[in-house]
């Protein structure tokens, strides 16, 4: 039966790297498009597959989707019926959540989805790092790093990122990152 995933996890944990390879996952899945009021950054290069990129698109129309939220300054948004299109399609519907609201909105609708936590255990220099070759300003820098996802307890599934290794930190074994998607794919399959 598919089910609603939903990815969380902080700046560089690899949530945007498993929407973006979800091919590997195979046709049983498919991400959840956004709006957003964001500009579309250079490195991105068209191959965001979770966001829609509309210069035209205004505050008020993704203020009057069902699920919105302002992130960093920009208007993310979707609606309902667009999960639940997925769903009819016979597809698990899978995307990234910034906001504890959201989950527990989507908790509410779907109290069947699954959550995957995706920590990255960076130092504090290599996240300030990896985010300035990603075009990040300070400013934006600090905000992330400040981020505090830790207090989304309420996750079926933790995965832990670093330096190389991903560990899942329920069973504390460590997986190669080049088996990063093969344990997702696991969690995903497993719970179809």
């Amino acid at each position: 039966m598919p089910r609603l995933f939903l990815i969380i996890g902080k700046s560089g944990s690899g949530k945007s790297f498993i929407i973006d390879s979800l091919d590997f996952f195979g046709t049983d899945y498919e991400v959840v498009k956004k709006h957003t009021t964001r500009l579309e950054r250079k490195e991105e290069n068209k191959s965001r597959k979770e966001l829609l990129f509309d210069d035209e698109i205004k505050e008020t129309e993704i203020q009057e989707m069902d699920i919105h939220y302002q992130f960093r300054g920009h208007w993310y948004g979707f609606n309902k019926s667009d999960i639940d299109a997925i769903l009819q399609k016979g597809k698990s519907p899978i995307t990234v959540v910034r906001r504890l609201e959201t989950l527990r909105q989507l908790k509410v609708w779907y109290p069947d989805l699954v959550t995957i936590y995706v920590q990255s255990n960076l130092s504090i220099a290599e996240m300030k790092r990896y985010l300035t070759e990603k075009g990040h300003s300070i400013k934006e820098i600090n905000e992330r790093i400040d981020e505090n996802y830790e207090r989304l307890l309420d996750v079926e599934y933790r995965l832990a990122k670093s330096e190389g290794y991903v560990s899942d930190a329920c069973t504390a074994k460590s997986i190669h990152t080049s088996m990063f998607l093969e344990e997702v794919k696991k969690i995903l399959d497993n719970n179809k």
